[in-house]
């Protein structure tokens, strides 16, 4: 794909970009051979820009790193020129911490997510005698840089010998009934 051709196409969306809300539900990739159904941890892998029947699109390619199917890649797929679509590639994008405030910055924005491991789902549908298997993310549960809307984990430091906190009323060992 010609790479000038890319950003003017992008550019021609802008308007439509920057008055897009982020979508609540989540979105639906195109049909790709894909694990069985079920929820994975995955990393972000790549990002690319597709041509396909709806138009420009980005597609995300994760790679599954667990608990099973680890190495498998599933994909999804978000249309960039269907204004009744793009809240949905805002509200994935915006998972994953990826801001671009016009379309012909989002090639720049996109490799901050690279690596971010995320809990994906993946659901199939039939429709008619083809069977579509969708992706979303559930959460971002880490990587190279934490999602914004994550918040960071915050354990107790251990306590030194000695320093133990003690319960309220302890029991003596002959008391417990058992």
């Amino acid at each position: 794909m010609n790479p000038e051709t890319r950003q003017e196409r992008l550019a021609a969306m802008n308007d439509a970009w920057q008055s897009t809300e982020a979508g609540e539900e989540k979105a639906e990739k195109k049909e790709w051979e894909n694990p069985p159904d079920g929820e994975y941890q995955a990393r972000v892998h790549s990002f690319d820009f597709h041509d396909g029947k709806n138009g420009l699109a980005l597609r995300t390619q994760f790679e599954i790193i667990g608990p099973s199917n680890a190495g498998w890649k599933v994909s999804t797929f978000h249309p960039l020129e269907d204004r009744d679509r793009l809240k949905w590639t805002k509200q994935h994008l915006s998972m994953l911490g990826v801001e671009a405030h016009s379309l012909e910055e989002l090639e720049v924005a996109l490799p901050k997510a690279l690596d971010k491991v995320c809990d994906v789902a993946l659901k199939s549908r039939q429709v008619g005698d083809k069977t579509y298997q969708n992706c979303y993310i559930n959460r971002v549960v880490g990587g190279v840089t934490a999602s914004a809307s994550q918040p960071a984990s915050e354990e107790p430091p251990p306590h030194e010998d000695g320093d133990r906190p003690k319960p309220k009323d302890e029991i003596p060992l002959d008391d417990i009934p058992f």
